[in-house]
């Protein structure tokens, strides 16, 4: 019985670990995953700086298939769907941005003017959240007065 036991424990350790050769296959897989992101994000950017943003998007959403917790993979893929109008998009990937504190500043910013065209209440909520993370950011300020300036003047959208 001791013996079986023996071979069994044995059987369990000898395929739990891996050979060196195995390593080195690993590794490669590694460093061929890491080669292919690296092209994907590539891709994504130099689509993103060219103003293709229906390209940008469709590499994005892969980037974001492999690792979902990059803030700047969202912002840019926001910003993306901002520029082609599609601003519910947008907004949720600048919220994803967010949750990740990658320009944050920016993205409440680029929330609000995303909500400037539809409701000035909730433009003005993120343009302050805007300067709560960065009160710097002149652009909020005046997109704060132009807001607060349709809210009174019952202009509001």
């Amino acid at each position: 019985m001791k013996f079986k036991n023996y071979f069994l424990g044995l059987a369990i350790c000898i395929s739990c670990c891996t050979s060196p050769s195995e390593k080195r296959n690993d590794k490669k897989a590694n460093d061929s995953e890491d080669t292919n992101v690296s092209m994907i994000s590539t891709m994504a950017n130099t689509f993103y700086e060219h103003d293709d943003y229906s390209n940008a998007i469709k590499y994005f959403d892969k980037l974001i298939d492999r690792d979902s917790t990059n803030g700047q993979y969202y912002f840019r893929r926001g910003y993306s769907y901002a520029r082609l109008i599609k601003k519910k998009d947008a907004i949720e990937d600048y919220k994803r941005a967010i949750k990740y504190h990658f320009k944050v500043a920016s993205a409440n910013y680029n929330i609000g003017l995303n909500y400037s065209y539809d409701n000035d209440s909730l433009a003005l909520y993120f343009f302050k959240k805007c300067i709560e993370a960065d009160s710097s950011f002149v652009d909020a300020y005046s997109a704060i007065q132009d807001c607060e300036k349709r809210i009174k003047l019952g202009e509001t959208r």
